[in-house]
């Protein structure tokens, strides 16, 4: 067995049409993964606007219309318009033998069946399910078990969500003020976001454990 300091952690984001993963117009408009070593340097990562081409932004209120419009991320425009898919190779470098996907559903199911099957199932994790690792990850979990069941199945029950982490240290380790000495994108695109939460890893694990992974006292 793999020892646990020695599993590679897989960070995932997504970007929605909103909160409410059971609303009748709820998307998955962007996915994307990273998968880092215990040290946090990246092994491997990719994203996917899906496609989404019966998106109407009359169905969405006004906040995600912004949120998600052309005068910031354009995701509901870039989404509709066809997505994009550009894996053609496993972590290892052979080829999937997929090159195109189209419709809605057959590219999300496509990023949801290549999770399941290429990416947790990668000889990398050791035989062990996969933790998601993020940002408020529970938000980004609740999306995925309604309309990614294949990965919802390949992943460990646990999740690494730094929100907690960040909770915990405002109790317990004060002096240490993580949130000021960095400044996130906030680009709301999965890329972004992705590289936010890891760097936001590096800085909790550099301030608040020393290197055999105690915990700092004040």
């Amino acid at each position: 067995m793999t020892e646990p300091s020695d599993i590679p952690m897989l960070w995932v984001d997504i970007e929605t049409t909103g909160l409410d993963q059971f609303d009748l117009h709820a998307k998955i408009l962007e996915f994307g993964y990273v998968i880092t070593d215990s040290k946090l340097e990246v092994i491997d990562r990719d994203s996917w606007i899906i496609e989404n081409r019966d998106i109407d932004p009359s169905n969405y209120d006004e906040f995600i219309q912004d949120f998600h419009g052309p005068d910031k991320t354009d995701l509901l425009t870039l989404s509709a318009n066809g997505g994009s898919l550009r894996r053609r190779t496993d972590i290892a470098g052979n080829p999937l033998g997929i090159t195109t996907v189209k419709g809605t559903w057959e590219m999300l199911s496509w990023v949801d069946t290549f999770m399941a099957e290429t990416i947790c199932q990668s000889d990398i994790f050791g035989g062990e399910l996969p933790m998601l690792h993020g940002s408020s990850i529970q938000f980004d979990r609740k999306w995925i078990e309604e309309h990614m069941p294949l990965l919802t199945n390949s992943l460990h029950h646990r999740s690494i969500d730094l929100s907690s982490l960040m909770e915990l240290a405002k109790r317990w380790a004060p002096h240490v003020d993580i949130e000021l000495s960095l400044t996130p994108k906030k680009t709301h695109r999965v890329d972004d976001d992705l590289d936010d939460s890891i760097d936001l890893a590096a800085m909790y694990r550099s301030q608040l454990f020393d290197r055999q992974g105690r915990w700092w006292s004040s």
